[in-house]
């Protein structure tokens, strides 16, 4: 048992040092992850790892007009990392990305920005601020489904 726990709580700092946020947000699936390792089915299937990007970013899924399915998980700066506060006037007052400081022209445009992969044809797509910032973070996510 405490074997399990330990390798739980690396996963849930890997997972930290990754994505950002919370131990809490991880633990359950990281201890679903020791224990699948611990009984040696430890491969993970493309449905959980979509289900725990979903839950950490968001997916949006459509069907066009045309009939096209539309099925993607978009990524945003908050998400990722970056830290904001605000004025009461509503203006961005200090912004941060991993502990750096960021003007705050370059937080508004993170904000803007858009990174999201299309689950029905397997492709990421990144604006160059995005990539800048995060494109190490969400091209690790992305990896575990294309793995």
């Amino acid at each position: 048992m405490k074997k399990i726990m330990m390798r739980a709580w690396e996963i849930v700092k890997n997972a930290i040092a990754q994505f950002g946020g919370k131990a809490r947000e991880y633990m359950k699936e990281a201890l679903r992850m020791a224990w699948a390792e611990a009984k040696g089915t430890a491969k993970q299937s493309r449905e959980d790892i979509i289900e725990a990007l979903t839950k950490k970013f968001g997916r949006w899924t459509k069907k066009g007009s045309n009939g096209k399915v539309y099925d993607r998980i978009y990524f945003n700066g908050t998400d990722l990392g970056m830290e904001v506060s605000y004025y009461r006037s509503g203006n961005i007052s200090s912004a941060a990305v991993d502990g750096e400081s960021i003007s705050n022209c370059e937080a508004r445009r993170i904000m803007g920005s858009k990174a999201y992969f299309d689950l029905t044809d397997n492709t990421l797509h990144m604006d160059s601020t995005m990539e800048r910032h995060f494109g190490t973070k969400i091209t690790a996510a992305v990896a575990a489904l294309l793995a």
